[in-house]
């Protein structure tokens, strides 16, 4: 090769191995093609994980199209899609995949029964492999339609040699993607996690807050209302409601459950009778995590037919957890949704620490009523020490 081919060779290879964009680098490879060589039309055809897609379609005295991702049909190796005759004879590709080599082609004889060549009749094309590390990464499809024109032997050289540069600069470029695709993926990572943190945090306060509203009431009604109002902003709560174990009665009342907000029937559950969610939840002092209830109650109440609930639907997903008060378990809390899988292990964390402020209500709430007694009580002696008094002096 003369000393000016290999310098212009050298040159053409610098500029390709700075296009390292993806889209720039096919508009590169195409104008390269079409000024360096005899072609009047160019296509490259990239190898995505065994499917041959048209990426860049380009011609003399036409503008270049690139990142078209349309697939190629192959009865080769490669996967097939639909059939496409009016880019490029497909035969020619089959070709060039099984042999790995380049094919010249300057008599379309043997490809008499390609729809492509009796459409758009070529005088010469020359299709070649492109490969990174024995790896096919893309194959290039040249062809002239002037009459008598053809590939020179100098132009299969500089191809020859070019390929080379051809591959490494669409590895890189390739890696390159790979790289802003991971780089872009962790950046919605984190701004996916700085959403939850800034989530969290809202919640937290909104937690706190709940917290300091439900210690302001007095009766467990007003407590089931507050956290009702409440809860809904952190997760679907379509159904809500707190049981009161009644030792003296041995049952778990429901005084207020409040579903699709309407207040239902107050209820009980006998906890040596009944064998409900409530109950066992109550009994092992556990939680009831369900996002199924169909397929999944049995891991709580095995052996048992669908149980149809006192009041209300039957819901879809379902969590209960036990009160606890001083290490006693004084009740049941539960949310439910008429949803599949409604509910995630923050949720169930959400309500735990929801728990543990309805615990404090409830506690608040008794001492106020035992206060309430006592104070009633007191009111009541000294009504009776006033008016014994009374009686005395009127005696005297």
């Amino acid at each position: 090769m003369e000393k000016e081919g290999l310098a212009n060779i050298l040159q053409l290879s610098h500029e390709l191995s700075n296009e390292n964009r993806f889209e720039q680098l096919l508009h590169k490879i195409v104008s390269v093609c079409l000024q360096h060589t005899e072609a009047e039309r160019c296509l490259v055809l990239e190898n995505q994980e065994g499917k041959l897609l048209i990426q860049a379609e380009g011609a003399l005295n036409k503008e270049t199209e690139v990142m078209q991702n349309t697939p190629v049909e192959s009865r080769g190796r490669i996967k097939r899609t639909f059939i496409l005759t009016e880019k490029l004879p497909l035969s020619v590709i089959d070709t060039v995949i099984k042999s790995k080599q380049a094919l010249l082609i300057e008599d379309f004889s043997a490809y008499s029964d390609e729809q492509y060549i009796d459409n758009f009749k070529p005088h010469a094309a020359y299709c070649f492999p492109v490969a990174y590390q024995g790896q096919l990464s893309a194959i290039i499809y040249l062809e002239n339609a002037t009459p008598g024109t053809t590939f020179s032997l100098a132009t299969l050289e500089f191809l020859s040699i070019i390929s080379g540069q051809i591959a490494i600069s669409l590895k890189n470029s390739d890696e390159l993607q790979k790289h802003e695709r991971k780089l872009t993926d962790l950046e919605e990572e984190l701004l996916h996690q700085r959403g939850k943190v800034q989530e969290f945090q809202h919640n937290v306060k909104l937690l706190g807050e709940i917290g300091q509203d439900v210690a302001g009431h007095r009766s467990i009604e007003h407590i089931i209302a507050s956290v009702y109002q409440n809860v809904n902003t952190l997760m679907d709560a379509t159904l809500f409601s707190i049981g009161i174990y009644k030792p003296e009665e041995n049952v778990i009342e429901m005084p207020a459950t409040i579903e699709k907000d309407q207040v239902l029937p107050s209820h009980s559950y006998d906890v040596e009778k009944d064998n409900t969610l409530a109950v066992w939840c109550f009994k092992n002092g556990k939680e009831v995590f369900i996002n199924d209830f169909r397929n999944e109650f049995r891991k709580y109440l095995p052996g048992q037919e669908i149980p149809s609930p006192k009041v209300g639907e039957i819901p879809d997903s379902i969590i209960y957890l036990p009160i606890y008060v001083h290490d006693e378990v004084i009740g049941v809390i539960t949310v439910q949704s008429f949803r599949k899988y409604a509910y995630s292990e923050y949720h169930l964390n959400i309500l735990q620490n929801l728990a543990i402020y309805v615990a404090i209500a409830l506690e608040n709430a008794n001492a106020y009523q035992d206060l309430e007694n006592s104070r009633k009580e007191v009111s009541n002696q000294n009504t009776l020490i006033e008016k014994s008094s009374k009686a005395l002096a009127e005696q005297k």
